[in-house]
Formats: C-alpha cells, structure tokens, sequence
C-alpha cells in the first residue's frame, strides 16, 4: 500500500513573515535604488517659508541644476551667500531672473537673495511628497520621527499576521473535517 504525499507546505507564520519582509523591503529598496540610480536627491523642508508650494515637512526629489537654467516659480534648495545664514541649507522659489543670475525669497518675501550664475549648482526639485518628509528633518524629535517609521510598519506586520491567522484557521478547520470523514 503506497502512502499518498503531501506537498510540504511553509507553516502560516513563516509566509507572513515573508509578505512582511517583501512588503516592507521591496518598497525601500526600490525607493531609494530608483533614486540612487537616478541622480535623485532627496530633501526635507524645515521650515514653513514656502507655504503652500512646499509645506514644512514635504520631500523634495530634487536634482543639480546650473543657476542660469532656473526659472521663475521654480523651487531650489542652497546654501545662501556667506554672510547669512549658518550654513545650513534652504529651500527657496525662484522670484526674478536676470543674465547675472536670480533672484530667491519667500512667500512672506523675505530673505530676497540673489545667486550668481557663476555660483555652485543648486539642487531643483523635481517632484514633491507632503508630509513625507518628516522622518528625515533633524528639529522632529526622535520619537516622533521613529513614529513615522514604526506605526506604518506595525499596521503591515498585523495585517500580515491576521491573514496568516485567517489561513491557518482555515486549515486547521479543513484539517479537521478531513479526518473526521
């Protein structure tokens, strides 16, 4: 009499395990794969300066541009000229454009810097994300950045374990019937 085999088949916890693993490191390898392979930059807006165009908290995909290539309305992110600022890096609009270069500010028009053509690049934003930033600005305290990190993550990983709950329910049920017949 021959036994029937039975395919071997992963146990319900290791399959969430896995749907967790690929679906937490796919995304992250992809984004920032893509970006790496790209030339992409990415950059958090610290402050509310560009109320509505790039809100504090927005990431920028942002990528080196040339200052004589910039136009009107477009949104930069530099270090300003040496007598302002700490060195620190800042997001601006592009305000004016001239041969010599342009013009920056805010929507409240303050900090009206000029940049040279002849200067360094700045970094043009290309694409912009609200609110995704914030796990990479260095002012959110470290709680609530791992907040941004950890709740989407508990909702995969319970999502996950409620399917392969589910499953396992599900065979264990079938199971049953099976050696009761």
């Amino acid at each position: 009499m021959e036994i029937p085999t039975v395919p071997h088949r992963r146990p319900a916890l290791g399959r969430a395990c896995l749907v967790v693993v690929g679906a937490v490191l796919v995304p992250v390898v992809l984004f920032f794969g893509v970006q790496a392979l790209l030339g992409v930059q990415r950059v958090a807006v610290p402050s509310h300066a560009l109320a509505g165009k790039a809100d504090r908290g927005t990431l920028l995909f942002s990528t080196q541009a040339a200052v004589g290539r910039l136009h009107i309305g477009d949104v930069i992110t530099f270090r300003p000229p040496a007598p302002y600022g700490d060195g620190g890096r800042v997001t601006r609009e592009v305000e004016a454009r001239d041969v010599l270069g342009v013009r920056t500010g805010t929507d409240d028009g303050s900090d009206p810097w000029k940049l040279s053509t002849a200067g360094p690049d700045v970094e043009l934003a290309m694409a912009r994300v609200a609110y995704l930033g914030y796990p990479f600005l260095g002012s959110v305290p470290l709680v609530e950045r791992m907040l941004w990190v950890a709740v989407p993550l508990a909702i995969l990983a319970a999502s996950a374990l409620l399917v392969a709950e589910r499953r396992w329910r599900r065979h264990r049920s079938r199971r049953a019937v099976s050696t009761r017949s």
